[in-house]
């Protein structure tokens, strides 16, 4: 089995900054690249059931990693 996600982003430096900001933590199995504006995250698992918690993993770091941007690049928002 094989799961692949595209999303769009405002810019290619955003893909490119959200596909580092989780590339450290990215299992074996999982590949995520910036292609131009896009964000391609592809997912191999060796189950059905891994497939689940490796995107609720993933999905959430990069929820992460979006809010700190949008936070780093609005200096009111900053504690």
């Amino acid at each position: 089995m094989t799961v692949e996600l595209r999303r769009t982003c405002a810019s290619a430096e955003e893909a490119r900054r959200l596909a580092a900001a989780v590339a450290v933590d990215d299992p074996a199995h999982v590949t995520v690249v910036a292609e131009g504006d896009a964000l391609l995250v592809r997912v191999e698992p060796a189950s059905a059931g891994s497939v689940r918690a490796t995107l609720d993993d993933l999905l959430a770091c990069l929820a992460a990693a979006e809010a700190a941007a949008r936070t780093a690049g609005n200096p009111a928002r900053r504690p």
